[in-house]
């Protein structure tokens, strides 16, 4: 049977595998129709732990990128997994979200429908739409809350404001260390998701023209450019290999990567999509690498 969907992952950090796998192992799309690519930074330390955790419950492929960098370098690692998919369509989950079990189902159905020239993107749940508030509107019932990051740790973290900060989930102490203990989960208790009944409008949920074609679907004009390899997004992959991935040449910089890559496939003529139904939960992600060579 050949596969409808590849779900792709890049990760250089400890714990996550509990999360994701968890959340693939709900996803009411049959598992004979999609597979799990892993690209990860730690790969030689715990390879055979994930294969052990996964315990055959489904397809995947865990491999390292073509090349690991002390620095970010999320082109190398998302094209790495490109050219291992093999599903029609690429549903990019990044190490922090929890699918909600109808997503790789919905995008399909979506891509089905509309494609093979479509890029999809679902709703996120975070610690600001689970409360069913936003900060999108001319009177947002709450504002971007503030957002510690840290680059390296020691140093002082990041601060800035953030319109989708993610959900309290309780870490376990030195959480960011990848110890053997870290290697699967980073959680002080396992995680159990919870899907409010009535959400808020996300953030990017907030710009789609109100264009609707569909029950629960609306049109996107690109009039505003986002759209987020890894939050609940989708792409077909002939589509993403024609349009020749994500650029490696600045990679170091902090976003818009996937933005480029979005402008090179709409400029090609694909169009973009937006489902209000199926919802990814934002889970806490408070490193990342840094944005710079030296």
């Amino acid at each position: 049977m050949k596969l409808q969907v590849t779900v792709l992952t890049i990760t250089y950090r400890p714990g996550y595998i509990d999360t994701l796998v968890q959340a693939l192992r709900e996803q009411t799309l049959d598992r004979a129709r999609w597979d799990w690519v892993l690209v990860d930074d730690l790969h030689e330390q715990r390879r055979e732990a994930v294969a052990k955790y996964i315990d055959g419950a489904f397809s995947y492929k865990h491999l390292p990128s073509r090349e690991i960098r002390p620095y970010s370098a999320t082109a190398t690692a998302i094209n790495t997994g490109l050219t291992v998919a093999e599903g029609e369509l690429v549903y990019f989950m990044a190490d922090y979200v929890y699918p909600h079990p109808t997503c790789l189902q919905r995008h399909w159905e979506i891509y089905s429908r509309f494609g093979p020239n479509v890029l999809i993107s679902g709703p996120l749940i975070d610690g600001i739409t689970c409360l069913g508030k936003s900060v999108y509107g001319p009177t947002p019932e709450t504002a971007a809350r503030p957002h510690m990051v840290t680059v390296k740790v020691g140093e002082t973290p990041i601060t800035y404001p953030e319109h989708l900060p993610p959900i309290t989930v309780p870490l376990k102490r030195e959480f960011e260390h990848p110890t053997k203990d870290n290697l699967i989960s980073i959680w002080e208790t396992p995680f159990r998701p919870i899907w409010p009944e009535a959400p808020g409008i996300d953030w990017r949920m907030g710009f789609i023209t109100p264009n609707v074609i569909g029950e629960g679907l609306y049109f996107h004009t690109g009039e505003k450019k986002w759209w987020w390899g890894g939050r609940n997004d989708s792409a077909p992959l002939a589509l993403l290999r024609q349009a020749g991935g994500l650029d490696e040449t600045n990679e170091w910089k902090h976003g818009n990567l996937d933005i480029e890559l979005q402008q090179r496939m709409m400029a090609s003529g694909a169009f973009y999509l937006v489902d209000r139904r199926a919802p990814c939960l934002l889970l806490p992600h408070p490193t990342r690498k840094k944005e710079s060579v030296s």
